[in-house]
């Protein structure tokens, strides 16, 4: 039953997100015509690598909200439609707002000139940021009533922020500026810009699990869940940066700040990027 009512729901918000996909690139031409010229007002037959890597994000961002909404959000003693439809279009839209203004505000500048542009490196950031939204979204919507959606919701906006404020902390362990390096086109940036988003995303959604007993009580567990993303500094300066590159740790900065906006080293990014999301995979599958 489950895995039927997760196919309906998948397929809802694909659907929608299709129509909303051609909606905007009709949108978009006028747009693209003021900005490089008549000529970019003929929006080519198959999309850019930028556009497909964002799309895709956001693809992937509505399986875990179908997921949850299967599992989380049907009456135990049998599925409501009104609301399990309810929670599902909820969360869909909540995803879909969230994942635009991250778009906005997470490295601070608007990335929207960069991605008519085709820059690889700024697509890649939102694709990520579509993919730790849904992620967060999918493990944020529980329950099969009005207590349940407003709770939700709550919990919701609360992740949001600690995911967002998660990245923007630890991000200062870095001595380049992340903005200007991903708009430059650097891809190793925005590999490791995206690694770090995806991990916060995994701890974040941890947090979020567990029943609902009282607001002192639920905070409480949150909050020590999150401590998991401690373990990002050391992740970073001590195991990639000392052990694996071999070179003298620091507290901020050093060989891999070093790689990745020097030398726009892409190993080097990815290999930071896949420790920082094994990482969060063995702190919550280990707690």
């Amino acid at each position: 039953m489950q895995i039927a009512i997760a196919a309906v729901v998948a397929l809802s918000m694909l659907l929608a997100l299709a129509l909303l996909r051609r909606t905007m690139a009709r949108e978009a031409a006028p747009s693209r015509a003021d900005a490089e010229g008549a000529a970019a007002a003929i929006l080519p037959s198959t999309p850019s690598a930028s556009d497909a890597l964002v799309h895709g994000g956001r693809v992937l961002g509505c399986f875990p909200i179908a997921a949850q909404i299967a599992s989380e959000c049907v009456r135990p003693d049998g599925p409501s439609v009104l609301w399990t439809t309810l929670f599902g279009v909820s969360a869909f839209v909540a995803y879909l707002v969230a994942g635009e203004l991250g778009l906005r505000t997470l490295l601070r500048r608007s990335l929207g000139r960069e991605l008519v542009r085709g820059n690889i490196a700024a697509a890649t950031v939102a694709g990520a940021s579509f993919v730790a939204t849904g992620w967060v979204t999918g493990h944020a919507f529980a329950g099969y009533d009005a207590r349940g959606l407003g709770l939700s919701v709550g919990f919701f906006v609360l992740a949001l922020v600690t995911l967002h404020l998660g990245v923007i902390i630890f991000r200062a362990v870095t001595v380049y500026d992340d903005a200007s390096q991903i708009e430059s086109g650097n891809v190793a940036a925005a590999l490791s810009y995206a690694g770090l988003n995806l991990a916060m995303a995994i701890l974040v959604a941890f947090a979020l699990q567990g029943d609902f007993e009282s607001w002192g009580a639920s905070l409480f567990g949150y909050a020590r869940a999150l401590a998991f993303a401690l373990l990002v500094w050391p992740v970073r300066q001590l195991l990639v940066g000392g052990l694996l590159l071999g070179r003298m740790p620091r507290f901020r900065g050093g060989p891999i700040d070093e790689a990745v906006a020097g030398d726009r080293n892409v190993g080097v990014a990815a290999l930071e990027a896949a420790s920082y999301i094994g990482a969060a995979l063995l702190a919550v599958h280990a707690a």
